[in-house]
């Protein structure tokens, strides 16, 4: 059975706030020494991995060769969320913030002179009391069961060994703190990938010692359409900044969707972004790409396809699974623009004049077969045995597991796998998921919930 939770009084729950107000205020060093306040048995620990865009990202500069209209920033600044005031903070926030592929390396950089880093914790994304508090209601404790492991998004989850160092702290810290108790990676969104990425890194005996559960909530294992249609020409609701944001860092290509023949990857004859004068499939990307004029971001779209290893190789986490994902809606496949792309990366297309959803539904944003990807590790995580579940949830929206919802139980089936270990039911067979289709005239939510925390950061409602 699933574990209920009263509901707080305006008192206790203003109580609640201010403490987890003062945890994410703590100095990190207290936090890491703090032991539970009661004899009781401690609630097994949650470490959290946000999604793309929801992590605060600092920065300062050292004689970095900016535009003249740009300040040296020799101390930390808030680099992101940041608001941008007229076009020449745009310039500099877009200067500051890009990021290159070095293949020598191979390895991604920042722009010469710019020094980047996370603040740790719940203090490292936005809304930190959204996220959070659900779970402070529901028996955890932030610094003692609740921990936040933010990272540099702009970069993709591979070549990031000192986020995999910090994320391994999180972890044994989490495992010490709870007396032992092992500790679930829960990631949304983004995260996932990160997460996957961490894990593939570790040895077994270190993932049998400290970690309970992997619970991916709405993966992009396969990456999503509509990554493709706002590299070319943004979001309608802020099109020339979604724009310039997607083209100058190099994650949103890790999530464009995967090239493939197999049922869980796009196919040569699935059109993604249609133009007069020709189409492009997944398999077109890079060539999509150079039409658009970022000719500079082929080599590393090619070594992302291609080469890196979390993605590519897709292998076991080899820990017990838990994979959560929406379906039943409307999810698109096909942008429909009227005119052909320039070569020009200041020439900014118009926004595409029809949309046309997948044949199989999704969550808005992530077709059902990039979820469900996941399902090929059956027999690698049955040697090792570990379990791996699929559980869906249907006409939720991309992301929405991780917070309690009036429509579905995700949230507090998440809840009570990790702290009672009960197993999520299984609501209908894999199959049966795969085949439901539905058709819907939903309209899309002004900010794809995959950019929540861009949606935060222009001050949009809708989140």
């Amino acid at each position: 059975m699933l574990r209920r939770v009263s509901a707080m009084g305006p008192a206790a729950a203003a109580v609640a706030v201010i403490a987890v107000v003062a945890v994410l205020l703590a100095d990190p060093a207290a936090i890491a020494s703090a032991a539970p306040a009661s004899d009781a048995k401690p609630v097994p620990p949650i470490v959290f991995v946000p999604g793309l865009t929801e992590s605060k990202i600092q920065e300062r500069t050292d004689h970095s060769p900016l535009p003249s209209v740009c300040k040296q920033d020799f101390f930390w600044k808030t680099m992101w969320p940041s608001k941008v005031n007229d076009g020449n903070d745009f310039l500099c926030f877009m200067t500051k913030f890009s990021t290159f592929f070095d293949p020598a390396g191979p390895d991604y950089q920042n722009f010469p002179g710019v020094e980047t880093r996370v603040l740790p914790g719940a203090l490292g994304i936005e809304v930190p009391l959204q996220i959070v508090m659900p779970y402070v209601k529901s028996g955890f404790k932030v610094g003692e069961s609740f921990f936040v492991a933010p990272y540099d998004w702009r970069k993709p989850g591979f070549f990031v060994e000192d986020y995999f160092a910090s994320l391994q702290e999180i972890v044994e810290r989490a495992y010490a703190v709870s007396q032992g108790q092992r500790v679930t990676l829960l990631a949304v969104s983004f995260g996932p990938q990160y997460a996957l990425a961490f894990l593939n890194s570790m040895s077994q005996e270190w993932k049998d010692k400290y970690i309970a559960w992997f619970v991916a909530e709405s993966p992009l294992w396969s990456g999503a359409p509509e990554t493709m249609s706002s590299f070319a020409s943004g979001l309608s609701t802020s099109p020339a900044f979604i724009r310039y944001l997607s083209t100058s860092i190099d994650s949103l290509m890790w999530i464009f969707p995967r090239p493939g023949t197999s049922n869980d990857t796009f196919h040569d004859d699935e059109v993604i972004i249609s133009t007069p004068s020709r189409n492009y499939t997944a398999f077109d990307a890079a060539q999509l790409v150079r039409d658009l004029g970022y000719e500079n971001r082929v080599q590393s779209l090619q070594y992302m396809q291609n080469v890196e290893p979390v993605l590519n190789k897709f292998e076991a986490p080899g820990v017990d699974m838990l994979v959560t994902y929406g379906y039943g809606l409307g999810t698109p496949l096909t942008f429909v623009y009227e005119q052909d792309f320039v070569r020009n990366q200041s020439v900014l297309p118009p926004q595409p004049n029809d949309i046309i959803n997948a044949t199989e539904t999704g969550d808005v944003f992530v077709p059902l077969r990039s979820s469900l990807r996941s399902l090929q590790w059956a027999g690698e995580q049955s040697r090792l045995k570990k379990q791996l579940l699929h559980r869906g949830f249907y006409n939720q929206y991309h992301g929405m597991c991780f917070l309690p919802s009036k429509t579905d139980s995700c949230f507090h089936q998440i809840v009570a796998l990790v702290q009672n270990g009960t197993i999520p039911p299984p609501e209908e067979k894999e199959e049966d998921a795969k085949l439901k289709i539905r058709e819907t005239e939903q309209a899309l939510p002004r900010f794809p919930l995959w950019m929540r925390g861009l949606a935060a950061m222009l001050g949009d409602d809708e989140k």
